[in-house]
């Protein structure tokens, strides 16, 4: 565990490699394996990470930023986390994330409407009390290369195509893909097991995830 004078903490149970820039950075590691994982924050970031989580690659979180990510999560290879000023991400328990999936939360620079002289991409309130979030529900599988962008949505129990660029919102239980991602089939469940491993069947899965593609309103 560590904490210094600019208010910058970590509380974890394993080594964890972070820098910290500016003050009022945390991250708080409840048991997760976080040694292949590193991680930046510049001023008022806040990260928390569930048990039995596993995940390599590289998270670099600016100012104002947040991320969680829940128990049983784990990825097959380097995950790049990049979560901007005044955004939050939202891991969910029990995920699958191929190798070279991007999290893109937020955009790097600014853009404006010239008639107005508006930003149109940051999406913050005077007062800084609104982040731009990014879901992903539980027991979702992200295949390799995915890239997820800010404010997207991923529902519970759902399947995400290798490649796939995911920029709104899904609901749970369907596979999605494509670029930009689409549904292309709903009312589906998926189990960890390797299908070799004599095609378990559909009732090996948590009941919790087997579920009716649910309509978003």
């Amino acid at each position: 565990n560590y904490k210094d004078h600019y208010n910058n903490f970590v509380f974890s149970s394993s080594p964890v490699d972070i820098i910290f820039y500016g003050c009022g950075n945390n991250i708080v590691n409840a048991s997760s394996d976080l040694q292949q994982l590193s991680i930046s924050q510049i001023y008022l970031c806040n990260m928390r990470i569930g048990e039995k989580t596993k995940i390599t690659g590289t998270v670099q979180m600016m100012f104002a930023s947040s991320a969680i990510i829940g128990d049983s999560t784990v990825n097959t290879g380097s995950t790049e986390f990049f979560i901007l000023d005044f955004n939050e991400l939202s891991v969910g328990s029990d995920c699958l994330i191929g190798k070279g999936v991007q999290f893109q939360c937020g955009d790097g620079h600014p853009i404006f409407d010239i008639p107005t002289a508006e930003c149109i991409n940051m999406g913050v309130s005077s007062n800084f009390d609104h982040k731009n979030k990014t879901t992903i529900g539980n027991h979702v599988w992200i295949g390799t290369r995915a890239t997820i962008l800010s404010k997207s949505k991923v529902g519970s129990g759902s399947v995400v195509g290798a490649c796939s660029i995911v920029n709104k919102v899904f609901p749970n239980n369907c596979v999605i893909a494509g670029n930009p991602a689409h549904i292309i089939r709903k009312d589906i469940a998926w189990n960890r097991s390797p299908v070799y491993e004599l095609y378990p069947p559909v009732n090996a899965i948590d009941p919790q995830y087997i579920k009716m593609t649910e309509d978003l309103q």
